[in-house]
């Protein structure tokens, strides 16, 4: 036991004294330190928000340079290296567009057309609870029986189709999240359908090949179940995008281009039965070409959003509320959409 001759009263005073001096210097960093901190980001958000241009390059010219070889796959493209290659692409989509729009007996232009279609309600369900039947339907009845015709083997995890939680109601029409080794959690392909216009049917086909089977869901459970993988390729973590790029890889490229394939694998497992399935597909590449158009427009172009948004509307069948929703996506992820499609 530590014996001291100082009174209680002394104690307290020193107590108080300490207690006086760890306020004063909260005092003296918040005022100093803290406030000007805040200041800074009002004043750096201010400017920004009022700056019509979304372009990475504001902050600092090789910026967007950067986030493209943060993919390893697609460190050579530099400045417009792609920009032929989009807008021949953008080309070839619109005459397929065209040849399918034509043989649903129409005249009009591919924009035309997909105006009309956006708006036509007899396109859209009538609940959120329809749209993931119609999902599971489509995947029970339509995918997952024929998926032995042209793989070897199916993995086993189980694979759920879930709404997305209201919370997230400003993100993608639809997205995937890998399941466990243990097969405690199921693959989950969630659902966003708080706006219903942005989950219509002629879409339907082309997002469960993508993000389902036999896309990212089997894609990723064929990592997951493969004996020997290591961890950081069996299980892909990617919803820490703010962590990159010192996390591992993502491979934009490859996950992304799996899903791509798949797309094009439901022709030969006759999942697109309607000229309206196909047009639905159609229109998911014509936004993928779209994509490396406002990505490079607004990253190396100076557009602002208006324009991006307004881009996306004139040449997609993407409603509003999705094509507001891509754009701030590629706006605070430089790079992602040209990656996606390289």
């Amino acid at each position: 036991m530590i014996r001291t001759t100082r009174s209680q009263q002394e104690l307290a005073l020193d107590d108080q004294r300490r207690t006086a001096a760890l306020q004063n210097l909260s005092h003296d960093i918040t005022s100093s330190r803290m406030l000007a901190a805040f200041l800074a980001m009002q004043a750096f958000v201010g400017y920004y928000s009022s700056n019509p241009e979304a372009m990475a390059t504001e902050l600092f010219e090789e910026f967007w340079q950067w986030r493209l070889k943060d993919s390893p796959e697609f460190a050579t493209m530099v400045g417009f290296h792609g920009y032929d290659h989009l807008l021949e692409s953008y080309s070839i989509k619109s005459f397929q567009d065209r040849k399918v729009i034509k043989s649903l007996g129409s005249d009009a232009s591919p924009k035309e057309f997909s105006e009309m279609i956006r708006n036509d309600s007899s396109f859209l369900c009538k609940s959120s609870e329809e749209v993931v039947r119609m999902y599971e339907q489509l995947l029970d009845e339509e995918i997952n029986p024929k998926l032995l015709t042209i793989f070897s083997s199916v993995p086993k995890s189980p694979l759920r189709i879930q709404l997305q939680d209201a919370s997230k109601s400003g993100g993608p029409c639809a997205m995937y999240i890998q399941g466990t080794t243990d097969f405690s959690r199921p693959g989950i392909f969630y659902v966003n359908a708080a706006d219903l216009t942005r989950s219509p049917k002629y879409l339907m086909a082309a997002l469960a090949l993508h993000e389902g089977n036999p896309g990212h869901h089997l894609q990723g459970s064929y990592a997951m179940e493969l004996p020997g993988m290591p961890s950081f390729r069996s299980q892909i973590e990617d919803r820490r995008y703010n962590d990159g790029p010192v996390h591992f890889p993502l491979h934009t490229a490859y996950v992304e281009g799996w899903g791509l394939y798949s797309e094009y694998l439901g022709y030969e497992l006759g999942v697109y039965r309607t000229l309206h399935d196909k047009f639905g597909h159609l229109s998911q590449e014509m936004l993928r070409a779209c994509r490396l158009v406002v990505d490079t427009g607004m990253h190396a172009l100076g557009w602002s959003r208006e324009r991006a948004v307004q881009y996306l509307l004139e040449h997609t069948s993407s409603s509003q509320a999705e094509v507001e929703s891509e754009i701030d996506r590629y706006i605070t992820w430089p790079g992602q959409a040209s990656i996606k499609n390289h």
